[in-house]
């Protein structure tokens, strides 16, 4: 299968500025006296301040990259979030960001990557009435799983999250709606224990921040809890480690720093090997700031 339409193009001026940053990056992390004596040369040089701690930290996790630790999905293994409070301050922030009155138009990614999963989503459900559960793996706050909940009440809609705190915070917030039921915990225990025959596993701006080897195990795991279908919506972009568009193949191929703490993952060829077929791929562009900044979309159905 060809994934060229997948290929993110983004203008010389962007290329050249990012480049350029990333640069002084390794400049000033490798000098620190010089990040220095730029700050006090005035405000034009202002913006290399941070460019010593960013260097530093992408150092960090391109170690990271390589060397995957035994439980990533637990607070303090440098992936994701840092620690429960602030993960349950992320869930607080997009609940205050769908409340803003100028959430519409505004600078971010989530009005447009809400629109586009509760139409993917609505469209598989739509296209096959075997479906009888929605696993929601790194929920946050369940924005998307209350709509499509509410509009199937037949379909058991399940959120898992590692945050104690987002988990009361669901339920409070979606106390009305009976369909609806959260866990705080491992993901691989629940799939463990539990069959979702044709089911939906979906994830959203999760495994961008976790390592191929847990995505390769989570899939395995998912297929043997007899889901259907897995929904992907991740961000990508252009990766700040090597400056050109990452190629999607069905064959395995290494993961590569995005930008953060952030991970590009061939996931193609992860579902591939965990028994599912790409039925379904494109890139989404939202209203993020970065000029590079897409979600990859994609649903992988599985071999029968």
């Amino acid at each position: 299968m060809n994934f060229n339409h997948l290929k993110i193009k983004v203008s010389t001026k962007w290329l050249v500025k990012e480049r350029f940053i990333s640069f002084l990056q390794v400049i000033v992390y490798r000098i620190p006296f010089l990040g220095k004596v730029l700050r006090v040369m005035g405000r034009i040089f202002l913006f290399v301040g941070d460019l010593e701690k960013t260097e530093g930290e992408k150092l960090k996790y391109l170690k990271l990259l390589q060397n995957d630790c035994q439980n990533p999905q637990s607070f303090g293994s440098s992936y994701g979030y840092e620690d429960e409070d602030g993960e349950f301050r992320r869930t607080l922030d997009y609940h205050k960001q769908l409340q803003d009155k100028n959430f519409k138009g505004s600078k971010s990614e989530s009005e447009l990557l809400y629109k586009h999963a509760i139409e993917k989503i609505f469209g598989i459900i739509k296209s096959d009435d075997q479906i009888k559960n929605f696993v929601n793996f790194g929920v946050s706050y369940a924005h998307i799983d209350s709509i499509l909940a509410k509009l199937y009440p037949q379909i058991e809609f399940l959120g898992i999250d590692r945050s104690r705190y987002t988990k009361l915070y669901n339920e409070w917030a979606f106390s009305d709606i009976a369909n609806m039921k959260f866990i705080a915990g491992d993901v691989m225990e629940v799939l463990l224990k539990t069959k979702f025959d044709n089911g939906i596993f979906f994830h959203m701006r999760t495994l961008t921040l976790l390592p191929k080897s847990f995505i390769e195990k989570l899939y395995k795991e998912v297929f043997k809890s007899e889901f259907r279908y897995i929904i992907g919506l991740e961000p990508i972009g252009i990766s700040r480690q090597s400056f050109r568009p990452y190629e999607f193949l069905e064959e395995d191929r290494p993961s590569i720093l995005y930008r953060g703490f952030m991970f590009i993952h061939n996931y193609f060829g992860i579902l591939k090997r965990a028994g599912f077929n790409i039925v379904q791929s494109e890139l989404v562009k939202t209203n993020h700031p970065h000029e590079d900044a897409r979600i990859l979309s994609f649903v992988g159905e599985r071999k029968r």
